[in-house]
């Protein structure tokens, strides 16, 4: 039994990594801030990132910090990004150190790499990131790896986009995509793409988490990339709709996502397609996880059977 101390235990990824935790019996603190955690038998510790003195008396005793609370996309801001995502976690890691915390779990994120080439991407290659989150996980990812962190051992998770029954952006803003028929594939569709169910991230953090030699960046995805043209039939069939989808030449899709861009200059908010967008749905992008493996890493969910499950419970939950 391991005793941990998770941070962002209300949000989606941190309470499958708190589910998880208590299901193999491990002794779980958890840290909130605005939005209490409600699950029984873990330990509550309110406090605030950027003032790690108000809760350092609780990392005494903990064998491994698994720091999951962060300031998502969209952001607008690059000072609230770097407060929270760099400063409040190199916070914590140095508070982590000081305690005595045998190992830091960072969930970083595959917005680290960017525009950085294509093809199966493995850990070393260079980080370009094209979004003010992308930036400023790299910039704690680098800052995480200066501090002087003694012998706490130090783990960045970079996970693609993560989907589950419980997720409510990303992966739901897809599947209402493909449900009222407003998607379609640009040039062939066969570009590779790298999905995380939510259970299979938090097997994979708790098992790195464990073993003595997992150190540095790990990719962590499903077992098997998938194609663009497989997303959009995978989600088609768990809604029961499979049928034709468009395929557009990519100018024509470039063409279309700089006018939805300039027609939503005038309005709040990201615009529904963008050369942004375009780039994520288009590239030949995919992690590599032979690291992840190497180190134990045995995802429990495939593509398919994750999709039908959290297909099942948008509808049971209405938000679909």
């Amino acid at each position: 039994m391991s005793r941990l101390f998770v941070t962002g235990g209300a949000g989606f990824v941190g309470r499958a990594l708190l589910r998880a935790a208590q299901a193999r019996g491990d002794s779980v603190r958890a840290l909130w801030h605005r939005t209490p955690i409600r699950m029984s038998g873990v330990e509550l510790v309110r406090g605030s990132l950027l003032e790690p003195e108000g809760f350092t008396a609780s990392l005494r005793g903990v064998d491994v910090v698994l720091h999951c609370a962060a300031l998502l996309d969209p952001i607008d801001s690059a000072a609230a990004a770097e407060a929270v995502n760099l400063h409040g976690s190199v916070a914590l890691a140095t508070a982590a150190a000081r305690a005595g915390v045998g190992a830091f779990v960072f969930m970083s994120s595959s917005a680290t790499i960017g525009d950085a080439g294509s093809g199966l991407i493995d850990e070393d290659a260079a980080c370009h990131p094209v979004t003010l989150y992308g930036h400023s996980k790299r910039q704690a990812e680098l800052a995480l790896m200066r501090l002087p962190l003694g012998s706490m051992r130090l783990l960045l998770l970079r996970p693609p986009t993560v989907y589950g029954p419980e997720e409510r952006r990303n992966f739901l803003a897809l599947t209402r995509a493909v449900a009222g028929r407003r998607v379609f594939i640009p040039g062939r569709g066969d570009n590779r793409m790298s999905f995380c169910h939510v259970d299979n991230l938090a097997h994979a953090g708790l098992t790195l988490a464990d073993h003595p030699s997992a150190t540095g960046i790990v990719h962590v995805a499903d077992a098997e990339s998938v194609t663009f043209r497989q997303v959009v039939n995978t989600l088609g069939d768990a809604l029961g709709q499979r049928g034709f989808v468009p395929r557009l030449p990519m100018p024509l899709a470039r063409a279309i996502a700089i006018a939805t861009e300039t027609a939503w200059r005038r309005r709040k908010g990201a615009p529904p397609f963008s050369r942004q967008r375009l780039r994520t749905i288009s590239a030949d992008f995919a992690l590599d996880t032979t690291r992840a493996r190497s180190l134990g890493v045995r995802p429990r969910f495939c593509f398919d059977v994750g999709v039908r499950e959290t297909v099942d419970a948008y509808r049971r939950a209405g938000v679909l």
